[in-house]
């Protein structure tokens, strides 16, 4: 699987943010989008981040989101995306996927839903 460049990861994590069902973590999570950089990747499927700059914390614990967005392809789920937190920042972004072979690339903006829509 390819890495998303951060520019890519940006538009991802911007257009789940735009898509989540509690605006509370969307627009923070949208305004640290704007200011990540891909600090690493051990797998090709969770990539750590670094948020810079003042932007506004998600004001939640450390961990998991408590909303998924879910990767839809020809109108099937094919995965999640997870975005974990330290200190009310994004710290990482997993994507997992429901069948055995793992997907060849991150998904695309327009092929995120927020869970339950």
């Amino acid at each position: 699987m390819k890495i998303p460049t951060e520019a890519s990861l940006t538009d991802i994590v911007s257009a789940s943010a735009k898509v989540m069902l509690n605006r509370s973590i969307g627009i923070p999570l949208a305004k640290q989008a704007a200011s990540l950089k891909i600090t690493r990747f051990d797998v090709p499927t969770v990539l750590e981040v670094e948020v810079s700059g003042n932007v506004p914390r998600i004001p939640l614990e450390d961990g998991a989101l408590p909303e998924m967005i879910q990767v839809v392809r020809n109108g099937e789920p094919v995965g999640t995306l997870m975005f974990w937190l330290g200190d009310g920042l994004l710290e990482s972004v997993e994507f997992s996927w429901f069948f055995e072979t793992r997907p060849d690339r991150w998904p695309e903006p327009n092929e995120l839903e927020a869970v339950g829509s």
